[in-house]
């Protein structure tokens, strides 16, 4: 009896510590969120509800609430220990005209010497190639993630599409994992790692346009597997599947 007793006790407090999620911080366009976006500029409350996961360590999690567009004009900036998420309908949007610098990213880490422990997941980006065709692809516009000394990235069940740069462009990190991703006619690689150590990318759909689909730069301990790669007829179409070069000078956006 003291035994069941004592069972029961632990098992009564058990969920409390088994079942708890760290909570989640809630942006939307309908105005039911912790942040709010109106459709422009959009990138302002997504920062601010990322600003406050980097400062209350007790959250993990911004969760991007679908159906919306989220159109923005600036970088999003993602620091340690964060994931960013969204429903499937949820979408981030370039917009228009953007006139970004090259290599200025849509998503980047927070800070410059680098970032550990982040997911990306679950929703759509659209670089809106149409909005910005003045631009030459692969030439390091509006790449879709661009991360540099970060370890521990994961990127996975993403939408992105209509792009003129990369999909997640990663320099120098540690602990890469791509997977679950569908891309479609972005204007450079699927994934382009640089000089990063442990990578794997699977189970991804990848449709090419500029370049290849997955691309590999003096990095070491990589296993590339369970893709599926396409292109298209177009004299836009993308170059190799995947490409990999060990070589001494920097890389270009090329």
């Amino acid at each position: 009896m003291i035994l069941s007793l004592s069972c029961f006790f632990i098992l009564a407090n058990a969920p409390v510590a088994l079942c708890y999620t760290p909570p989640i911080i809630y942006v939307s366009g309908d105005g039911s969120g912790d942040f709010n976006c109106s459709g422009t500029n959009d990138q302002i409350q997504i920062n601010q509800a990322l600003q406050f996961i980097s400062g209350n360590p007790g959250y993990t999690t911004v969760h991007l609430k679908g159906p919306f567009t989220y159109v923005i004009n600036d970088t999003i900036l993602i620091g340690s220990d964060t994931i960013l998420e969204g429903d499937s309908s949820a979408a981030i949007k370039l917009a228009d005209h953007a006139g970004w610098d090259t290599m200025k990213p849509l998503i980047q880490q927070k800070s410059s010497s680098g970032n550990v422990n982040i997911t990306v997941r679950g929703f759509e980006v659209n670089v809106n190639y149409a909005g910005n065709s003045e631009i030459t692809l692969g030439k390091g516009y509006y790449n879709v993630m661009y991360f540099t000394y970060c370890n521990n990235v994961k990127v996975c069940n993403m939408y992105m599409h209509d792009g003129t740069g990369d999909g997640l462009r990663i320099n120098q990190g540690k602990n890469v994992q791509f997977y679950n991703n569908t891309i479609y006619k972005l204007g450079h690689d699927g994934m382009y790692a640089i000089r990063c150590d442990n990578v794997e990318a699977w189970n991804n759909r990848i449709t090419c346009r500029t370049n290849s689909a997955l691309r590999i730069w003096n990095s070491k301990n990589v296993k590339l597997h369970d893709n599926v790669i396409d292109s298209f007829y177009h004299w836009s179409a993308g170059g190799p599947g995947i490409r990999s070069r060990s070589r001494q000078e920097v890389p270009s956006a090329m």
